[in-house]
C-alpha cells in the first residue's frame, strides 16, 4: 500500500513535467493482448481516436503482434494480468507515469466469464490510475444474465470518476442494475474499424471468380469455444455447407481466433476437409492477421454466418447483415441496436447441430433477401457507428441518442 501511494505521488509529479512540456499520454488496456481479429480491431480504432485527440497512445501489451505493433508505447503486463505477479504491477504503475487518461477495452470480458481474475486486475489497474488522477473510462462492454460476482463487486468499487460505457441496450440494463451507478451507452468500437482494401488480394479474385459465375459469397466464422461446449457444432457444419454450396452459393472461411493450437482456424479447416473436392473449390480461408483487411473481405460478401460476435460486427460495419449463432446471452443486444432483432438472424447453436439443412435453408432464403436486409441495416449505421465514437465521450450517447461526434479520417472507409 505504501510503495503503491509513494508511486503515485511520483507519477503526479512526473506527469505534471510531462504536460508542462505538451506530451499527452493515454493508457489502452486490452481485453487480450494477441490473436483475436476483435479485440484488435477495437484496440486500433481506440488508438487512432485518441490520436486525433492529440495523445501518444501507451498499449498494455507487449509489440509482438504485428496488428498491435504500431503504438507509441508499449508496456507487458502479463505476469500481473494472469498470475498476479506484484513487481510487475509496480512496473506497469511506473511505466505508466506520464498516462494522463487511461481507456479499457471491457468488451465481452468484463462480467467475467472467461478468466475473472484477469479482469480483476485490468479493472485494479484502472482504479489505481483514476486515483491518480488520470482520467478513466471503460469502453464499450457486453453484460450477461449472470455475471462474476466477485467481477461485479470489482466493477461496484471503482471511483465514482470513472466512465462506465455499454455497448448495447441489453448490456446496459444489466450492468445499471447490477452496478448501481451511472452507465453510457455507446456502440462497439469495432463498427469503426477502417477497410485495408490491398490486403488480400487472392481472397477478392476468389469473390470476383464465384460472383462471375453467378454465386453468392457467405462469410463463415465458427467458434472453437462453442464447438468446445455444444456436441455436434463442428460437425453440423459439414452438412450445412454442403447444402449452401449445392444451392449455387460459395464460402469465405475467415477465422476470427488464433490463439490457441485448437483454434477458429483449427475448426475452419477440419470442416473444410471433410467436404468433397469439387466443394472445396467453392471455398476460401483467409487469414486471420490483420482486422482492417478481414472487413475488406467482408465487405465484399452478400452474408456473414457466424458464432463469433466480432465477426458479425466487423460484417455488420461493412454492411454486410450476419446470421448468428448466439451464446452468453450478448448477441441479442447487438441486434436490437442495428435494428434487425425482428429478422430471424439469430439462432441458437443447438438449432444447427439439430437441423444443418434447415439452417442452411435459413441461409439461402436471407440470401434472397440480402438486399432488403442490408437496406434496413444501412438505414441504422449512421446512428450505430456516431454511437460508437460516443465511447469518447464521458457520459456515452445519453438516452441511446447518438452524440454529435465527427467521424474521423481513418474511420470513413469503414
Amino acid at each position: 500500500m505504501k510503495q503503491d501511494l509513494a508511486l503515485g505521488l511520483i507519477s503526479r509529479g512526473v506527469g505534471a513535467l510531462a504536460g508542462a512540456r505538451g506530451e499527452r499520454w493515454a493508457l489502452i488496456v486490452p481485453a487480450s493482448g494477441h490473436g483475436s481479429l476483435g479485440d484488435a480491431a477495437m484496440t486500433l480504432v481506440a488508438r487512432d481516436r485518441l490520436r486525433e485527440q492529440g495523445y501518444k497512445v501507451c498499449l498494455l501489451a507487449d509489440d509482438t503482434w504485428a496488428p498491435l505493433s504500431g503504438f507509441d508505447d508499449h508496456v507487458p503486463a502479463d505476469p500481473y494480468l494472469f498470475d498476479g505477479d506484484r513487481r510487475t504491477f509496480l512496473d506497469v504503475m511506473w511505466r505508466t507515469r506520464r498516462v494522463g487518461a487511461a481507456f479499457l477495452i471491457g468488451a465481452d470480458i468484463l462480467d467475467g466469464i472467461y478468466n475473472p481474475d484477469s479482469v480483476i486486475r485490468r479493472l485494479k489497474i484502472l482504479s489505481t490510475l483514476a486515483q491518480r488522477g488520470c482520467a478513466a473510462t471503460v469502453l464499450g462492454s457486453s453484460f450477461n444474465e449472470a455475471p462474476n460476482p466477485v467481477c461485479v463487486a470489482a466493477l461496484r468499487q471503482l471511483p465514482p470518476s470513472v466512465a462506465i460505457h455499454a455497448r448495447d441496450p441489453v448490456s446496459r440494463a444489466r450492468m445499471a442494475a447490477h452496478l448501481e451507478r451511472p452507465i453510457g451507452l455507446v456502440a462497439d468500437l469495432a463498427f469503426l474499424c477502417p477497410r485495408d482494401e490491398a490486403g488480400e488480394p487472392e481472397a477478392f479474385a476468389f469473390i470476383a471468380g464465384e460472383r462471375d459465375a453467378g454465386r453468392k459469397i457467405v462469410a463463415l466464422t465458427a467458434n472453437f469455444l462453442v464447438a468446445r461446449k455444444t456436441g455436434g457444432f463442428e460437425a453440423a457444419h459439414v452438412p450445412f455447407l454442403k447444402a449452401v454450396i449445392a444451392a449455387g452459393h460459395s464460402v469465405v472461411m475467415v477465422p476470427h481466433d488464433t490463439r490457441k493450437t485448437d483454434s477458429d482456424k483449427a475448426v475452419l479447416e477440419r470442416i473444410a476437409a471433410r467436404l468433397t473436392d469439387g466443394e472445396r473449390t467453392h471455398t476460401h480461408l483467409i487469414p486471420a492477421d490483420d482486422p482492417q483487411r478481414v472487413k475488406a473481405v467482408l465487405a465484399g460478401c452478400d452474408l456473414g454466418v457466424t458464432s463469433r460476435m466480432h465477426a458479425a460486427i466487423l460484417a455488420m460495419g461493412a454492411g454486410v447483415p450476419a446470421l448468428c449463432f448466439g451464446y452468453q446471452g450478448k448477441f441479442e443486444g447487438l441486434f436490437d441496436l442495428v435494428g434487425l432483432a425482428d429478422e430471424d438472424l439469430l439462432h441458437a447453436p443447438e438449432a444447427l447441430v439439430a437441423d444443418p439443412e434447415g439452417l442452411a435453408r435459413c441461409v439461402i432464403g436471407k440470401l434472397a433477401e440480402r438486399e432488403r436486409l442490408a437496406a434496413k441495416l444501412a438505414a441504422r449505421l449512421p446512428a450505430v457507428k456516431a454511437m460508437s465514437r460516443a465511447n469518447f465521450s464521458p457520459d456515452g450517447a445519453a438516452a441511446g441518442v447518438p452524440a454529435p461526434v465527427a467521424p474521423s479520417v481513418t474511420e470513413r472507409a469503414a
